[in-house]
């Protein structure tokens, strides 16, 4: 009866230093992709000399930074990020 507690724990230890190392997040190991560069707009809705009645205003929004990849999973990161804006547009101008 010792000997087969003995197997099953030295069987559940074996499995469990097999698996835990899959199931555990990544260590990140981040390394430099490039640069990165992006644009989308930015609404809002608000009420401006061409009527009182609020409605849409929208602009641009430039984005730059670093990005970076980790080599072990592949997941990806940016830093450093920069936001350049534009004017806002209004949407009732002709």
């Amino acid at each position: 009866m010792k000997k087969k507690l003995i197997a099953i724990s030295l069987t559940v230890i074996l499995l469990f230093s097999i698996i835990a190392p899959g199931l555990a997040e990544c260590n990140h190991n981040w390394v430099y992709a490039g640069e990165y560069n992006g644009m989308y707009t930015q609404h809002k809705t608000v009420s401006c000399s061409l009527s009182s009645t609020p409605h849409g205003h929208w602009r641009y929004v430039y984005v730059s930074g670093d990005e970076y990849e980790c080599s072990k999973c592949g997941a990806e990161k940016r830093d450093n990020l920069t936001y350049e804006y534009s004017d806002y547009y209004c949407d009732l101008d002709p």
